[in-house]
Formats: structure tokens, C-alpha cells, sequence
């Protein structure tokens, strides 16, 4: 089992350095932003070329603070997943949820296993979200990163 940890995990507004959020802000003025929100907002899909790197994280932040609901980001692959999800850290607050592939066979799942709590810990946070806010409410009290979802196509497979 190979899982990176970040020091930024969960980190508090006030530590993300304030450039790094204003670039959350400044990717809002780009000219094809509005169509990528009122795509979201119309319950479609976005996806943005020539994004490399941390790039991509910093687009994900500025749509999900316009999204109407939660963002899932699929990933290639489940290293990619993690590095993304370091990077979703460095612009905004909050912690995104992982759903990461299986590295055991199915009946060596242990409930102490971290991939098996992380994978019911967001399956448990999605129930609950639908529980509470009705379809295409979000919750205003939540951080950018609360509501977003990475994932690997590896994940999704499975």
C-alpha cells in the first residue's frame, strides 16, 4: 500500500497563502468560465483543455465554488488521484473526499483496511448529503473542498 499524506490535509483558510487564493478568483475572469458554470448549473459535465499540473486543481476549486452540487474528479489513475487532491489543498479550505481503487482482492477487505474506511467514509458521506439537502442545494456553511470528489477511473471500475 503506497498513500501519501500532505501537511496541508484539512488545512484551515488562514494557512493557504492568499496569493494562492486570489489565483481562485482570477480564474473566474477567464472568458470561457461562465459557459463551464452554467454548463455545471445545468446538471452537465465540464472538462478543460491545456489544464497541466496544479492548473487543474486550481479550475476544479473555482467551479465548485459555483457548482450546484457535489464535483467529482476522475482521475487516471489512483497516484494521480492523490497528488490532486494534494493540490486541490494549496487553493482553498476544507478536505475533498476520496474514493481510491482497491489494492487487496475482494475477500481479503479488512475493516481496518485504510483504502475500505476511506471508500465508506465518502460512500457514507454522499448518503448523508442526499439526506439533507435536496438535489442541486448546496450547502452554504461548506468549504470549496468539502463538496468535491476524487476518484480514479481504477475506482470507478471496481
Amino acid at each position: 500500500m503506497n498513500r501519501r499524506f500532505s501537511h496541508m490535509e484539512g488545512a484551515p483558510r488562514s494557512t493557504i497563502a492568499p496569493q494562492l487564493i486570489e489565483l481562485a478568483v482570477a480564474v473566474q475572469k477567464h472568458g470561457g468560465f461562465p459557459d463551464a458554470v452554467a454548463e455545471l448549473q445545468n446538471g452537465g459535465h465540464v472538462s478543460w483543455d491545456g489544464a497541466v499540473g496544479s492548473s487543474s486543481a486550481l479550475i476544479t476549486v473555482a467551479l465548485a465554488e459555483h457548482a450546484p452540487d457535489s464535483v467529482v474528479v476522475i482521475c487516471h489513475n489512483d497516484d494521480a488521484a492523490d497528488t490532486f487532491t494534494d493540490d486541490l489543498r494549496l487553493f482553498a479550505a476544507g478536505t475533498p473526499h476520496r474514493f481510491p481503487a482497491w489494492e487487496t482482492a475482494p475477500d481479503e477487505h479488512h475493516i481496518d483496511d485504510e483504502i475500505y474506511s476511506e471508500r465508506l467514509r465518502t460512500l457514507k458521506w454522499l448518503s448523508q448529503r442526499g439526506e439533507s439537502l435536496p438535489r442541486g442545494q448546496q450547502d452554504a456553511s461548506s468549504l470549496p473542498l468539502d463538496r468535491i470528489i476524487v476518484t480514479s477511473v481504477q475506482s470507478l471500475m471496481q
